[in-house]
C-alpha cells in the first residue's frame, strides 16, 4: 500500500550544496496543496495584482511593480490551491480574497503556480540529512552550475496522468474525486532575477510564489488576476 504523503520539502541541489526552497503541504480531506516558500531573511509579503497580457505573442507575461508596501510579517503564510478551484493566501487564520478558476479535475495539463528562487546563491542552507521516505519527505531538486536561479511550475491533470513538461507526478485519490487527480512539478533553470546590467548585482532575494490566474483565459485579449507571496 502506498504511503500517503502529507508535506514535502523541495529542497535545490546546486554546487555540492543542499538549498531551502519551499514546502509543499497536501490535504487529506480533498486534493487541495499548500505552498510556503522558505524565506532567507524570515520576511514574507503577498498581494494580488492583475496579469496584462501583451499582443505582442512574443513578449511573455510581465508585471513589474513595488511590493515592499505589502509587507505581511514573518509569520510564515501559505498560498491554498483548493480542489474547488478557488485560490487564497493564509496568513494565520486571516485570508486574502479568493481567486477562482475552473474546478481542478476539470482541467488537464493547466499550468496553475509556479515557485521561483530569485537567486540560487542567496537560499538558506539545507543542514539537515534529506528524509526520503515517510509521510513527511524531503524531495531535491539537482540544477546545473550553469544556472543562476530557478522555477518549478506546477500544473495539474484531472482527466489522466500525462503532462507536456517532464516532472515530479503526484498522484492523490480521495473521496470527493470520482478518478485520481495529478500534479506535475516541473524544474526549470534559468537566469539570476533582478540582476543590475551595470553593476552585476541582486537587488533583492527571496522565493515567489505566483497562482490564481484563469489557465483558460491566459490568451490575447484578456486580462487576469493573480495571487502573489514573496519570502525574502
Amino acid at each position: 500500500m502506498a504511503t500517503k504523503i502529507i508535506s514535502i520539502r523541495l529542497i535545490v541541489e546546486y554546487k555540492d550544496q543542499l538549498l531551502k526552497f519551499c514546502r509543499i503541504g497536501i490535504s487529506q480531506s480533498d486534493a487541495s496543496i499548500y505552498i510556503i516558500p522558505y524565506a532567507p531573511s524570515g520576511k514574507y509579503y503577498s498581494g494580488t495584482r492583475k496579469l496584462m497580457i501583451s499582443n505582442d505573442k512574443n513578449a511573455g507575461y510581465k508585471d513589474k511593480f513595488n511590493y515592499l508596501g505589502q509587507f505581511i510579517g514573518e509569520d510564515a503564510p501559505k498560498v491554498s490551491i483548493h480542489e474547488s478551484g478557488q485560490i487564497h493566501i493564509y496568513v494565520g487564520k486571516d485570508r486574502a480574497k479568493a481567486l477562482n478558476i475552473p474546478k481542478l479535475h476539470t482541467l488537464k495539463d493547466e499550468h496553475i503556480a509556479s515557485v521561483t528562487a530569485v537567486a540560487f546563491s542567496k537560499l538558506l542552507v539545507y543542514s539537515k540529512e534529506p528524509k526520503l521516505t515517510g509521510k513527511d519527505r524531503d524531495i531535491i531538486i539537482k540544477f546545473g552550475s550553469e544556472v543562476e536561479s530557478g522555477r518549478i511550475l506546477i500544473f495539474v491533470n484531472g482527466r489522466d496522468g500525462m503532462f507536456s513538461e517532464k516532472g515530479l507526478i503526484l498522484t492523490l485519490e480521495r473521496k470527493t474525486l470520482s478518478s485520481p487527480l495529478y500534479y506535475c512539478i516541473s524544474p526549470v533553470g534559468q537566469a539570476q532575477l533582478d540582476k543590475d546590467s551595470d553593476e552585476g548585482e541582486v537587488t533583492k532575494s527571496g522565493v515567489i510564489v505566483i497562482s490564481g490566474w484563469n489557465p483558460r483565459k491566459m490568451d490575447l485579449g484578456h486580462n487576469t488576476e493573480y495571487h502573489y507571496l514573496i519570502g525574502e
